[in-house]
């Protein structure tokens, strides 16, 4: 039941260690590991993410409102980088302490000032909208596609530091299919501040990541180094392929359901282990396919970046990652 397993990870997240802890603990990562019901995802993510502990209320709708239309509160090009800076450095302050751990290690919400977007900001989020799992069933409606572009706006109103950055659209569009909206913004609000913190801090010049993806390389070149020389002789070396895998947490480049399964692992281990893991697991899986022995450039290349996508045995792929990878810890 949901209660029994919000009991099992407040206690395993304050180290509370009963009689029985550990055995339960196991056993509810072997359940997440099998597959979490598609019923049950949106309730036992926000759980894993701890979502009722850092929600505000009334904070959300605040934000959206705040940024609602292209009017005043895009800041126009035309004014000069101190100012703009200035606006930016401004952006909702907060009085909750508790708001201001899930949003910004110093800044969060605060309902009552108006919050504003760089135009650049508004710009990406709108082009990036109709991007976003283009043809899907349920996204891919004129409602969904608000609710998308809302939630990106009010993040980036709430996180000036960060703003917006392509692949948050997947991550939240993921999290808009399996919750409701406001759910979705506090979720992906926890995503960016526990899993990929820092990734797409433009200011820090996106260093996490950057560091992530060279610690891939030198995990794969001792798990799979064919596959990393083949991708290098095809110009086409890991991070230009891997890069948007971290970033989206591999909402854009796995089938669906393996995508679902994947987010399952990670969202409870709340670190970005299990994206290592699976990173090793599709090379490793993939390392017999036809790229790793041609020596045409142009096959390897189309090979190589569509080899997440063949990953349609999601059983297969979550236990190679980790069991096969026990040995990639954070």
């Amino acid at each position: 039941g949901l209660d029994a397993v919000e009991e099992i990870l407040r206690n395993r997240d304050r180290g509370a260690c009963s009689a029985d802890a550990p055995r339960r603990e196991r056993e509810l990562e072997s359940l997440v590991r099998g597959g979490v019901p598609m019923a049950l995802r949106g309730e036992i993510w926000q759980l894993c993410l701890r979502v009722d502990e850092v929600r505000v209320p009334g904070a959300y709708p605040s934000l959206v409102a705040s940024v609602d239309g292209d009017g005043a509160e895009v800041v126009d090009a035309s004014e000069d980088g101190e100012e703009r800076r200035a606006k930016s450095e401004d952006g909702p302050e907060v009085s909750s302490a508790k708001a201001s751990s899930a949003l910004d290690s110093e800044r969060a919400v605060n309902p009552k000032p108006r919050a504003s977007l760089p135009r650049h900001t508004s710009e990406q989020i709108r082009k990036d909208v109709p991007r976003t799992f283009p043809g899907h069933a349920q996204l891919d409606s004129p409602a969904q596609r608000a609710a998308l572009e809302r939630v990106l706006r009010a993040f980036a109103a709430a996180n000036p530091r960060v703003g917006y950055c392509q692949g948050m659209n997947f991550v939240c569009g993921v999290l808009l299919l399996l919750m409701e909206e406001e759910a979705a913004f506090w979720a992906l609000t926890q995503i960016l501040r526990v899993i990929l913190p820092d990734y797409f801090a433009i200011a820090g010049e996106m260093r996490t990541h950057r560091v992530d993806q060279e610690v891939l390389r030198a995990l794969a070149l001792d798990k799979t180094p064919r596959v990393v020389r083949a991708l290098d002789d095809a110009g086409c070396p890991l991070h230009a392929v891997a890069s948007s895998w971290f970033m989206a947490l591999f909402a854009n480049a796995l089938p669906w359901e393996t995508a679902l399964r994947v987010w399952d692992v990670t969202l409870f281990e709340r670190t970005r282990a299990p994206l290592f893991q699976t990173a090793l697991a599709i090379l490793e899986l993939d390392q017999s396919a036809a790229f790793a022995h041609r020596r045409e450039t142009r096959g390897a290349f189309e090979a190589a970046t569509t080899m997440a996508s063949r990953a349609f045995d999601a059983s297969q792929l979550v236990m190679h990652a980790t069991c096969g990878h026990e040995d990639v810890t954070w």
